[in-house]
């Protein structure tokens, strides 16, 4: 079998579409419920439909959008019940995070930790979105630390949610 080549790493416009509309929705500018169609998020951005398309598909895979009753992509909505859920799943995932980080954290990757932490202190009575920003950057880098891909994963899941919450 011969051997397969490395695929260039630039981001498409499907990923630069994703990341803009997940974004506004982080932002709260696209409110839950908020119908997101291909034609109106292909003009805002300017780039054709499929690029839209394949962003749609990968917002609805991680639920941060749902195809509602009529078949339509709308803005997943948060609801109190997923918070609870969400803060029962992350008080067994964070700790395991940590306990995972013994003995195989850096000193240079704690001091980026508490950099981070002194920054999010800094923002609690100025900026409550740049605080919120630097809790997930705290909590899903300590994750990243582990080197384990799939906690990492629900980690920044149930981080992104938690951040849409308290945004809204």
């Amino acid at each position: 079998m011969k051997t397969l080549g490395a695929i260039k790493r630039n981001p498409t416009l499907a990923d630069k579409a994703y990341e803009i509309i997940k974004e506004a929705i982080i932002a709260n500018e696209l409110k839950p419920g908020q119908i997101l169609t291909e034609e109106g998020l292909a003009e805002k951005l300017q780039i054709s439909r499929t690029p839209i398309k394949s962003a749609l598909l990968r917002l609805v895979y991680e639920e941060i959008a749902e195809y509602n009753g009529s078949k339509n992509v709308v803005v997943s909505d948060i609801t109190e019940k997923s918070i609870e859920d969400i803060t029962i799943v992350r008080k067994s995932l964070e700790p395991l995070a940590v306990s995972l980080l013994e003995n195989r954290i850096t000193k240079s990757e704690i001091k980026d930790l508490k950099k981070t932490h002194i920054e999010q202190l800094h923002t609690i009575d100025e900026n409550n979105k740049e605080f919120i920003d630097l809790d997930y950057k705290f909590h899903t880098k300590i994750a990243e630390l582990t080197g384990n891909t799939f906690l990492s994963d629900m980690v920044k899941k149930a981080n992104l949610t938690t951040k849409r919450f308290l945004i809204l």
